[in-house]
């Protein structure tokens, strides 16, 4: 039997594991956009100013929502804070492993013969 406190923190981080995801899914897609826009400017492409200002708004909105939603979830206490860091960590987990399937199919084989 699980002790009352126990469940009651279980239920309370529930909805803090898919919160973190989500937060987690768009960090980083933000971090891949902010890159790119950066990536940009430096060749030379796109408008120079306003990618370097659109850049620079992302990166301080992408961080001041993390910090904000961590914030929320730590003044519930720590096991919902964990839940939302998990999430977060699990959606930068499959972002990383998304975006190495997608170098290794761009990068040819070095050891094939051409």
């Amino acid at each position: 039997m699980i002790p009352a406190t126990t469940r009651e923190a279980i239920v309370s981080a529930l909805p803090w594991l898919p919160l973190g995801g989500l937060l987690g899914w768009a960090f980083f897609a933000s971090l891949r956009r902010v890159a790119g826009l950066y990536a940009g400017a430096a060749r030379g492409g796109g408008t120079g100013r306003h990618d370097l200002a659109l850049a620079l708004a992302l990166q301080v909105g992408r961080l001041g929502v993390a910090v904000a939603v961590f914030w929320l979830a730590a003044r519930q206490g720590a096991v919902p804070l964990g839940a939302a860091f998990l999430g977060f960590l699990l959606a930068r987990l499959l972002t990383v492993r998304r975006g190495l399937a997608g170098l290794q199919r761009e990068r040819p084989d070095p050891g094939a013969r051409r």
